[in-house]
């Protein structure tokens, strides 16, 4: 019988490990023997091999509430192993959920995550906090991010919490899109509910699509199954509320779920769906494209930023590869690829750098231009103050600089290529 103390992830390992694992978190050392440790026992694996030994390894010190030693630990194994740096969002993922303890204030615990791979970390501790109350009401949904805010004011923070609660509250629904979606339609601002709906989405897109993802969160120790009326009555008859299970993807239709669902979702669904484009045909990087032109109008360029997002993926953060990727993107819409890319990377790395870097190397002059708006939006919600903005912008050469400068909003006025792009000038 499943023993039910804690949300956490629990993986088979050889004794010789858990008791490394014991001896680590007792130790002096600090995150670098804790990686070379780790990398010496773990590193000869398969890799998903290394995922079991490795979490083993650095679970119980995240669990132990060292959390930083661990994240920063993953993030040395990482710079020396592949295999680590490809699954590195699931890594972290995992760490969040070995992080959380009922017993620790949950908004503590979720501030001493970083933005490593993707702020995975951010995911698993709202995964974990929901799974262990088996709770989604109103006052629960809204208070978390509350709460978190108090504690760490920043935009990109605040971002990661609600984005967050669309991974838990999918995983808490047993990946029903739709009532993870409802969980979401709870909370009060707009804003809020569209970050939210693209946790939910790519939760659903990424246990469907990725192996690795699906067994990690299959040991979550999960509460009963939730009510089917406990978001409240939205006045919706539909399919989860009958009983009839959810389909993350259909092989016969590229654009699903965002063919069975509300138009309110479309954008946040459209935001994850060449995931599933590339699923379905093999990963046809110029194929995707032509098929996000049959998406609705209004979604298109938010289909082809998707594609960019993946290219970044897939490339495992490579500026060559990514931009090679986006070029095989052909359509009218082809300069929105990159900005999905550029963002993407940006979040990855949780810093303006590599971003700013990627643009400059873009061929294109409508994609560049793209770019370094999206470079400027990225900066404008991890950085505060307008003069920190200005300086993360003042790597890019003029007239990208004010391109930059305007997409973090340093500047009211759009400069002129900007307004040429957007009247058709």
């Amino acid at each position: 019988m499943k023993e039910r103390a804690s949300s956490k992830v629990r993986v088979r390992v050889p004794a010789c490990i858990a008791a490394i694992a014991i001896a680590l978190v007792a130790a002096d050392g600090g995150a670098q023997t804790l990686a070379e440790t780790a990398q010496r026992e773990c590193g000869r694996g398969s890799a998903s091999e290394k995922i079991a030994c490795y979490e083993a390894v650095l679970h119980p010190v995240a669990r132990a509430g060292e959390l930083e030693r661990a994240l920063t630990a993953l993030e040395a194994i990482a710079e020396a192993d592949p295999d680590v740096r490809r699954d590195g969002h699931l890594y972290v993922h995992g760490l969040g959920i070995a992080a959380y303890d009922a017993e620790r204030d949950v908004a503590e615990t979720f501030t001493r995550c970083t933005e490593l791979f993707h702020a995975g970390c951010y995911h698993g501790v709202i995964q974990a906090y929901f799974s262990e109350s088996g709770e989604a009401d109103s006052a629960r949904v809204n208070g978390l991010c509350t709460q978190v805010r108090r504690l760490q004011p920043g935009q990109w923070t605040y971002f990661q919490c609600v984005h967050g609660l669309g991974h838990g509250l999918t995983i808490l629904n047993r990946h029903d899109l739709r009532r993870g979606l409802e969980g979401c339609d709870l909370l009060a601002g707009g804003w809020e509910r569209e970050s939210c709906y693209g946790g939910a989405f790519m939760e659903n897109v990424g246990n469907a699509t990725h192996p690795h993802h699906a067994s990690l969160m299959k040991d979550l120790d999960t509460a009963e199954e939730p009510d089917a009326h406990a978001h409240g009555d939205h006045g919706d008859a539909h399919p989860a509320a009958e009983g009839i299970p959810f389909r993350p993807v259909d092989p016969d239709d590229p654009h699903y779920p965002c063919t069975a669902i509300a138009e309110r979702y479309g954008e946040a669904c459209y935001g994850m769906q060449t995931t599933v484009m590339l699923h379905l045909n093999g990963s046809d990087f110029e194929a995707a494209a032509r098929t996000c032109d049959g998406a609705p109008q209004r979604f298109r360029r938010t289909c082809h930023q998707s594609l960019g997002r993946d290219a970044s993926g897939y490339a495992q953060q490579d500026a060559d590869e990514t931009r090679r990727l986006c070029a095989l993107d052909r359509s009218a819409e082809a300069p929105w690829c990159y900005v999905g890319a550029v963002k993407a990377i940006t979040d990855w790395t949780g810093t303006p750098d590599a971003g700013l870097s990627f643009c400059r190397d873009v061929a294109e002059s409508e994609a560049k231009i793209r770019c370094y708006e999206a470079v400027g939006e990225q900066i404008g919600v991890m950085v505060s103050e307008d003069d920190g903005r200005a300086d993360a912008c003042a790597a890019a050469a003029p007239p990208d600089r004010d391109v930059c400068l305007y997409g973090a909003r340093v500047i009211a006025e759009k400069p002129a290529v900007l307004r040429a792009l957007d009247t058709g000038g």
